[in-house]
């Protein structure tokens, strides 16, 4: 079971996120991951965290998810069989929806190649060669159905032989447990070794050729040096494996989650003025070049790495027709459009901002995920579906050293949200007000002097209805639960940013 509730969140997160959806079961309007190819008579343990989570709102309701719980009952198994544990994340959310097609396409089958794998883990997940070979390690425990092997040992490829990596002795064992036609549901161990401890032994098997399915020993088998090194590695070392997969599994819990996270320096006070001047000076607008951006961070202590990085929160979100109009028709009045902007793009935003329109209707910063924090932000920037001119000005102005910062992100969503989270912290310590500096006001929108003397428990802020209403649309309820958490860890500590 310990190996089953690990698979369990593994087949969760891999199709839409960490999100339960796995657990839904048929309904009118839901059709089950659980009927998947992948996951139909397969997945165990779903009657386990059903129990788990009935325990668990009897002691507080409402509180824990079942992705939580998904999350947590790996990482136990892991400790229970002997192996690494970490600390879970925990904040997720159950789903509304399930993908049946999805968990069909996205699941790695036990058949496949190291090219399908590749797919399955790093371009369809963003996780990377090492998350592949860490994860893969959760095999160090488990059975297999015959049927998910059985044509290694008589037919492979069609082949009408057995596959040539398998270990011969290992071959004949097999064939005695799964015999040729036979119904295909016995069970045999993932590690013929060490089956229900959690160790390195998984790859130790693999220099051997005993791994039990394709999928296993395609990571020896190739001629992928990386990936070989990796696994020697792990065989060797399995603090080091142990390591890794503790990153891979925080990590993989992690998607679905959309972007980074980071511990919040705090301790900042609240300033007595405003400067409206030197917002109208300091911020960087829309139509900026590359050369006015790069002064517009450097006045803030910021480089051009915190540039492209912080640049990347327009992976979401919308901007008004009023901010790039001026690319569509008339670009730094030449009275045609920007060179720069992808002509099939170009007539998509003119059919949502028609020439001499009103300006105010909302087009997405990012055309492919726009409610996603992702790398795609980089992506479109390379082939010139930047929405902004101070976009795509990182790719497009020549020469430019923001062009491989751009590459980069595009091609390492890890190597984004680090630099982002890095960035964020960078500029959250921009000009900060601290001991006896400022205040802490009761109301945001009023210094404390003037909430005095307007005499009155709480004041409007100047938003519109409307906006107000847009703010449900960001989950309050988790930014409040990310504010309590400050708070308490604020109580804690020293006052101070670090």
């Amino acid at each position: 079971m310990l190996a089953s509730l690990i698979r369990l969140h593994f087949h969760d997160c891999f199709v839409q996120g960490c999100d339960a959806s796995i657990l839904l079961n048929d309904t009118d309007t839901i059709v089950s991951e659980q009927s998947a190819l992948p996951n139909n008579n397969s997945i165990r343990g779903l009657d386990v965290v059903n129990q788990i989570k009935t325990q668990v709102e009897n002691a507080c309701p409402g509180i824990v998810s079942c992705a939580d719980i998904l999350a947590l009952a790996a990482e136990i198994s892991s400790d229970l069989a002997s192996g690494p544990t970490w600390e879970v994340p925990l904040g997720r959310r159950d789903s509304l929806t399930a993908n049946k097609t999805l968990a069909g396409e996205n699941l790695p089958g036990p058949s496949f190649t190291l090219d399908q794998l590749k797919s399955a883990f790093i371009t369809n997940q963003s996780l990377n060669i090492t998350d592949l070979v860490a994860l893969s390690g959760a095999h160090t425990i488990g059975r297999a159905q015959c049927k998910f092997f059985v044509d290694r040992l008589y037919n492979f490829n069609s082949t009408g032989n057995p596959d040539s990596t398998l270990n011969t002795t290992l071959l004949q064992s097999l064939q005695l447990i799964c015999p040729n036609g036979g119904p295909g549901t016995n069970l045999t161990n993932l590690d013929l070794t060490t089956p229900d401890t959690f160790d390195s032994n998984y790859y130790s098997n693999l220099q051997l050729q005993n791994g039990l399915l394709q999928s296993d020993q395609e990571l020896f088998n190739s001629s992928d040096a990386d990936i070989i090194a990796l696994i020697n590695n792990f065989s060797s070392n399995q603090t080091l494996f142990f390591e890794n997969f503790k990153a891979s599994m925080i990590k993989m819990g992690n998607l679905g989650a959309n972007g980074p996270c980071w511990k919040v320096p705090l301790g900042r006070r609240d300033s007595l003025t405003a400067n409206r001047t030197l917002a109208n000076q300091n911020l960087p607008a829309p139509f900026f070049n590359l050369t006015q951006l790069k002064a517009a961070f450097a006045a803030q202590g910021l480089n051009t790495t915190d540039l492209v990085a912080l640049s990347g929160a327009h992976t979401f979100g919308r901007a008004q027709c009023t901010a790039f109009v001026s690319r569509l028709y008339n670009f730094s009045g030449t009275g045609k459009p920007d060179p720069t902007l992808d002509t099939t793009y170009l007539q998509q935003l003119r059919k949502i901002c028609p020439n001499g329109g009103p300006g105010t209707t909302l087009a997405n910063l990012d055309p492919t995920t726009p409610d996603t924090l992702d790398k795609n932000y980089y992506s479109n920037l390379q082939v010139k579906k930047g929405l902004l001119q101070s976009d795509q000005e990182l790719f497009s102005t020549a020469g430019a050293d923001t062009i491989s910062i751009v590459n980069k992100f595009s091609s390492d969503q890890d190597a984004f949200f680090k630099s982002f989270a890095t960035s964020i912290i960078k500029m959250g310590k921009i000009g900060v007000l601290t001991g006896n500096k400022g205040e802490i006001r009761k109301q945001c929108n009023f210094v404390n002097k003037k909430s005095v003397e307007l005499d009155i428990a709480t004041v409007a802020s100047q938003e519109s209805s409307e906006e107000g209403k847009e703010h449900t649309l960001f989950k309050l309820e988790r930014l409040v639960l990310k504010l309590e958490r400050a708070i308490s860890d604020y109580q804690k500590g020293p006052k101070t940013l670090v």
